[in-house]
């Protein structure tokens, strides 16, 4: 759950450096499944097909 704990991380890091940002995009490789686990357990949605882009709105971040 390395990755899992680094993103959180990093999305803490965020909301507390940058508090107006509204929406976090990220993407990844379609053969990545272990990333694309970690999307959805943390709420990102789907938005783009081709390179699997990801979309989570700031607001849902909740610091741990």
């Amino acid at each position: 759950r390395l990755g899992l704990r680094l993103k959180l991380a990093m999305l803490d890091l965020l909301a507390e450096r940058e508090p107006r940002v509204r929406h976090i995009f990220t993407s990844n490789a379609e053969t990545n499944a272990h990333m694309i686990g970690i999307n959805e357990i943390l709420g990102y949605r789907v938005i783009g097909r081709t390179e699997r882009s990801w979309e989570l709105p700031a607001s849902s971040v909740v610091k741990a």
